[in-house]
């Protein structure tokens, strides 16, 4: 870890966030030159590095040149100033302003222009004297009282950063799911085991290469940006509980091509290819077990719908027998950002309606309108999904009581339901978007109840059929 550079690290602990904040009309805009409040802003700046300091204290911890406390001053008085120039003297809106479009950028991933750089920073920077006021004003919230105040700290630097910054400036900051996937192996003192499958596509392997039993999962990120480092910790988890019941199973990660530089149906080829990989490997289907979060399980979707209604110009994916399982994750299914949930959890969740909405339009652009189903699947038509309970044994799908993306989730949940008959369908009660990843941010030790669930669903499949059925919450 010590041997890594500032940019690297940067991008190892860089967090996704959405809106939430109070309603853009109520805050004040300063004038140019205005820089007035600066005095009293330096020291609740600093009391708010310190405090974010603390808060990343284990990541601090294998650090020991960046926690030094000349260092820490050093970034604290630098950070004073970028702030100040930031939102005081370019008339640049306070920190609860109107962020920067987030549609996605037309050019490569995460490259950015010198001003688009400065915001970043500026953003990033910023964060120490925003988030002690988000973390006091969300701690007494309904929806978090089961949770830790690290906890809170995470879903409110994540809910901060990302509703502040563009796509591409979290493609910048969030780097490539393989830079990552190299940078938390080096962390976690992990062997890198990568599998190139062709078209840019290659599988990251978590812990040791297994192919007896093997879980590939896919990633989310809006088809937009890769994979983060508390995803791959997260999976690392699961797969040391296993070991713990004397369950051996390969985790695979797909590392599959984003926007702007692919579009549909790329991403499907390369799942395609994965699954080609794995069987020429000897992997048999019914030691095999999909698992997606967010595009994630969008992305499985379209592998169900690819076995279902072969899309031409796409390969046809064929399987010599039903996969073990396949796992939901908050999966994506409502590319217009238009239900219910998404309106009355807005400010909750750690993603915004915005984001959603302008991902989704991204996307869709780039679908045929025949093809839509495979994409959006709250609007896919009746029977789309008929004959599902012949290409999986199982299926089970989360999705948080306080996400955006509830309501869709549950209308595909019970789709899936009518054509398989082993479908279980799981709202966590006061659950965020991919609920379970977030109490790996900062190493949270209270993980919520999908965690053990993802363990015993994952175990049960590759022992026995497990022995209940468990419906909405």
């Amino acid at each position: 870890m010590n041997a890594m550079g500032m940019g690297e690290v940067y991008r190892l602990i860089c967090i996704r966030s959405t809106a939430g904040d109070p309603p853009l009309e109520e805050v004040p805009r300063r004038q140019p030159g205005d820089t007035g409040p600066l005095l009293w802003e330096i020291p609740l700046w600093f009391a708010g590095f310190i405090t974010y300091c603390l808060a990343l204290r284990p990541i601090l911890l294998e650090m020991p040149k960046i926690s030094s406390p000349l260092v820490i001053l050093s970034l604290t008085a630098i950070a004073s100033l970028c702030y100040s120039l930031h939102f005081g003297r370019l008339d640049h809106p306070l920190p609860y302003a109107t962020p920067p479009a987030m549609s996605v950028p037309a050019k490569q991933y995460g490259q950015l222009s010198w001003t688009e750089t400065l915001h970043l920073v500026a953003t990033s920077i910023s964060l120490p004297i925003v988030l002690p006021w988000s973390v006091a004003t969300s701690a007494y919230a309904s929806h978090n009282k089961e949770r830790s105040l690290k906890r809170i700290t995470a879903d409110c630097t994540l809910r901060y950063l990302v509703s502040h910054l563009s796509v591409a400036q979290i493609q910048a900051a969030f780097g490539t799911t393989l830079r990552t996937y190299e940078l938390w192996s080096q962390w976690a003192k992990l062997p890198m085991t990568i599998d190139e499958l062709g078209e840019d596509a290659r599988l990251l392997w978590i812990g040791p290469k297994r192919l007896e039993r093997v879980v590939l999962y896919i990633h989310g990120g809006g088809f937009c940006i890769g994979s983060a480092y508390y995803y791959m910790r997260f999976w690392r988890y699961v797969q040391l509980e296993l070991e713990k019941q004397n369950i051996e199973v390969g985790f695979a990660l797909l590392n599959y091509s984003l926007a702007p530089q692919a579009s549909f149906p790329t991403p499907l080829k390369q799942a395609g290819l994965a699954l080609d990989f794995l069987m020429a490997a000897g992997v048999k289907p019914q030691n095999l077990q999909l698992t997606g979060d967010s595009a994630g399980g969008n992305l499985i979707l379209q592998i169900l719908s690819q076995m279902l209604h072969p899309l031409k110009g796409v390969p046809e994916i064929r399987l010599p027998a039903p996969l073990r399982g396949v796992y939901l994750i908050s999966p994506w299914t409502n590319l217009h950002a238009d239900s219910k949930s998404h309106t009355e959890n807005e400010g909750i969740d750690f993603v915004s309606q915005r984001l959603l909405a302008d991902m989704g339009t991204c996307i869709l652009e780039g679908v045929p309108e025949a093809d839509r189903a495979f994409a959006d699947a709250v609007r896919a038509p009746e029977g789309w999904y008929k004959g599902l309970d012949a290409l999986v044994e199982r299926v089970l799908v989360t999705a948080g009581g306080a996400e955006l993306l509830r309501d869709d989730i549950v209308v595909v949940g019970e789709t899936l339901k009518k054509h398989h008959a082993n479908t279980e369908l799981v709202v966590q009660k006061d659950g965020l978007h991919e609920d379970m990843f977030l109490d790996f941010v900062l190493g949270e030790k209270k993980l919520g109840s999908l965690t053990p669930l993802t363990v015993e669903w994952l175990a049960a499949g590759f022992t026995k059929e497990p022995s209940v059925t468990r419906n909405v919450l």
